[in-house]
């Protein structure tokens, strides 16, 4: 399981990259603990918005819940800096 960055046409995308996913609970939150982002697609990451808006550069943290198909469970939390 890893957390990447992904370029596609000049745009950042922070997503999950695993595989045997059976649940997932990945968030992206403000400084302030806003929610910004959630999901519980491996394949959707957060692409540095809220709600269509590009959100400024800042440091934002992280919450990622994942349960695999084989019952092991990962729990990780961190921050990413976005940088336009």
């Amino acid at each position: 399981m890893h957390l990447r960055q992904m370029v596609m046409e000049r745009m950042m995308f922070f997503y999950v990259n695993a595989y045997g996913v059976d649940l997932m609970d990945f968030r992206v939150f403000n400084r302030f603990g806003q929610l910004l982002f959630e999901s519980a697609n491996p394949s959707f990451g957060w692409d540095g918005t809220y709600k269509g808006v590009p959100q400024p550069m800042d440091a934002y943290a992280y919450t990622l819940l994942i349960k695999f198909s084989d019952g092991k469970q990962v729990k990780s939390s961190g921050s990413i800096t976005l940088i336009r």
